[in-house]
C-alpha cells in the first residue's frame, strides 16, 4: 500500500507543467478561462442586457493584441 502512495506522489509531480512560467510569473495555462460579469444599471441595479438596454450583438471583447474574442 505504500508503495502506491509513493508511486501515485511520483506521478503527481511529474505529471505538472513547470510551477512558473519563465518571465511571466505566473502558474501554467490550465486551459480556455471562464469569465462571466454582468453589466448593471448603477441606480436599479438592474441587468442591463436582460431588460433589453443593450443586445449582445452590441458588446465587442478584444484581446490584448487588439483582436476580436468570440465568446457565448
Amino acid at each position: 500500500m505504500k508503495s502506491i502512495f509513493k508511486l501515485l506522489f511520483i506521478l503527481g509531480l511529474l505529471s505538472g507543467c513547470s510551477s512558473i512560467d519563465e518571465g511571466e510569473g505566473v502558474l501554467c495555462d490550465p486551459g480556455p478561462v471562464g469569465f462571466t460579469f454582468e453589466v448593471v444599471d448603477e441606480a436599479t441595479g438592474e441587468n442591463l442586457f436582460v431588460n433589453g438596454f443593450y443586445e449582445e450583438n452590441q458588446l465587442h471583447i478584444k484581446n490584448l493584441e487588439g483582436e476580436a474574442v468570440e465568446f457565448i
